[in-house]
């Protein structure tokens, strides 16, 4: 039998073909590929139908005549790479490595002669060397910063221009003076001058007079503004102040409270404690001391510089604790809601923008829902559809079978012709009088069903996504559904022409069939009484009674025709 072998990963050898029996083993085959391919055995791997083939007979894998089988060839790497390396100290170091392995003695000199390396370089190192090391380190980091800053500010600048409000150079002149523009220019400018001085050596260790100029201070204090940079736009600080200022009033009232309260207790406490002496020193000399020991004991710092020591002072400074604290927290409490209702106000915000592309494709296929169904006809209705010209089709059959040279004479007969620039012949439109009928039934059908998906995608985007709208959405349509079922239950109940007065009651009408029939008719006087108007009920009952009469004259008419045949039998 013949099979197939196909190399894989080799396109230059060709498929070989090999004639096998079935008894013929895997290994047999890969010798007999190894002689013809020039490709050991151990790096040949036969597969079949992406199963691997080991040891075996071709039989046991169930290889047949015609089979196609697949050859990878395994190609095999050295561990040490053979590559030659340039680099000197590489390959000293590979040459360490390499003997650091195998030998024991070799790793532990090459430890040793590490450590003996690394004790020299600290040794000869000096805190001068270290401080030089890291101020040119640092200073080369500041002057990359400069440089982005730098370039980020004047790319800004003019930038700017593309703005009305900032046109021109009396516009960038302008934002050059907002706020953050200024920081930056601060920033930037300042930082120029330290480094100006750290590479003219004007401020070094060995001039620290230069370095504590308060004029220098100042020029490094600019530096911190750098991290104003994180928030370029002030979202934070706006945040805050958009929260403080919607709650002044109930911060205002808080802090008043809580700065009443502690002037009258560091009074209070100043009158019990200003005689009392310890170690030859009054603990509390004036009502400046006794604020101060109020401001500590409401912040809950707690120094512990100043104590009362008197009872009528502890008392106070308790009372002060309780409440004056309780005062003092109030406005982390008043900004944490004010930041939650923030937040929670945004949320819906942005509900509310999703609900907007929704509302208006809903009131857009509205329109059209209604403009397509109303009777009026409107050509600016049904401009908006074309119709596909019949005869499409066939031109473009008999224009495929012409060859190139007339296509574009024909293309470019109809470019130069302006009358044909104005009608395509896929399409043309038309009017209201030239569209059929079905048409226009057809387009009325899927303007509705757009509007129907229109009307789901706008439910959709109004339902909440907080979990308190869902919860009070949910007892909104339980109110509703209540409402509902009470207007139905007391429909049912005047149609059926009584008016429970408990559950009870009407279930226990409901078992007794005689009660429930006899309260039916009284219902039925009243209500004829009242209201004039005759119930479902009623008329149910006025049928069964005549029923019942007519049943009773057929049962009588029965009787006396069988008295009669009795007479005419005998």
């Amino acid at each position: 039998m013949l099979i197939h072998i196909k190399v894989l990963n080799n396109p230059a050898l060709a498929e070989v073909q090999l004639e096998v029996s079935p008894l013929d083993t895997i290994q047999e085959i890969k010798s007999r590929l190894s002689n013809q391919l020039n490709i050991s055995v151990s790096q040949q791997k036969l597969v079949l139908k992406g199963k691997p083939l080991h040891d075996g007979s071709i039989r046991d894998y169930q290889i047949v005549d015609g089979s196609k089988l697949h050859l990878i060839i395994s190609t095999q790497h050295s561990t040490i790479s053979t590559k030659p390396v340039n680099n000197a100290f590489i390959n000293e170091l590979d040459l360490l490595a390499s003997k650091w392995i195998q030998n024991p003695n070799e790793r532990e000199a090459f430890v040793n002669a590490f450590q003996r390396e690394m004790k020299n370089t600290i040794d000869n190192l000096s805190l001068d060397d270290i401080e030089k090391l890291c101020s040119d380190r640092i200073n080369q980091s500041e002057i990359c910063l400069v440089i982005f800053f730098a370039s980020e500010y004047v790319v800004r600048v003019w930038s700017a221009g593309c703005r009305a409000k900032f046109k021109g150079w009396t516009g960038r002149f302008h934002f050059m003076r907002t706020p953050i523009s200024l920081i930056d220019l601060f920033v930037v400018l300042a930082s120029s001058i330290v480094i100006g001085f750290h590479i003219t050596g004007r401020i070094s260790s060995t001039n620290p007079v230069m370095a504590a100029s308060p004029a220098l201070r100042i020029i490094r204090f600019f530096q911190i503004l750098r991290m104003l940079h994180v928030d370029r736009k002030a979202h934070s600080w706006k945040l805050l102040l958009n929260v403080a200022y919607l709650h002044r009033i109930e911060l205002i009232t808080t802090m008043y409270m809580g700065f009443i309260v502690l002037i009258i207790t560091s009074y209070l406490v100043f009158l019990a404690e200003r005689d009392y002496i310890i170690e030859g020193k009054k603990p509390f000399e004036s009502y400046a001391d006794a604020l101060w020991f109020g401001i500590v004991t409401v912040a809950t710092i707690g120094y512990g510089d100043r104590v009362p020591h008197t009872w009528a002072g502890r008392i106070v400074t308790a009372c002060l604790s309780m409440i004056g604290i309780a005062f003092f927290s109030l406005p982390a409490g008043i900004l944490g809601s004010g930041f939650a209702l923030h937040v929670q106000q945004k949320e819906k915000q942005k509900m509310y923008h999703k609900q907007y592309p929704a509302a208006a494709q809903l009131i857009q296929t509205a329109w059209r829902m209604y403009a397509t169904s109303r009777p009026q006809q409107d050509n600016a209705t049904w401009r908006l559809y074309k119709l596909v010209d019949p005869t499409f089709g066939e031109k473009m059959i008999s224009r495929s079978r012409n060859n190139s040279l007339l296509r574009r004479r024909s293309a470019a007969h109809n470019f130069g012709d302006p009358s044909s620039s104005d009608s395509s012949p896929l399409t043309n439109k038309i009017g209201t009088d030239q569209l059929p009928e079905k048409f226009k039934q057809a387009i009325r059908v899927m303007r509705r069903m757009k509007f129907f998906v229109a009307r789901r995608k706008f439910q959709e985007a109004r339902k909440p996504s907080d979990m308190t709208e869902i919860v009070k959405q949910t007892a909104e349509d339980n109110q509703t559904l209540m409402v509902k079922l009470k207007d139905l239950q007391r429909k049912l109940d005047s149609t059926l022409g009584f008016i429970p007065s408990s559950r009870d009651n009407t279930i226990s009408s409901r078992m007794n069939q005689n009660s429930f029939i006899s309260r039916c008719r009284i219902n039925r006087s009243s209500s004829q009484s009242r209201t004039g108007q005759i119930t479902v009920l009623e008329h149910l009952q006025t049928f069964n009674e005549r029923l019942t009469s007519v049943e009773k004259q057929m049962n009588s008419m029965t009787n006396l025709l069988q008295h009669i045949d009795d007479q005419i039998s005998q």
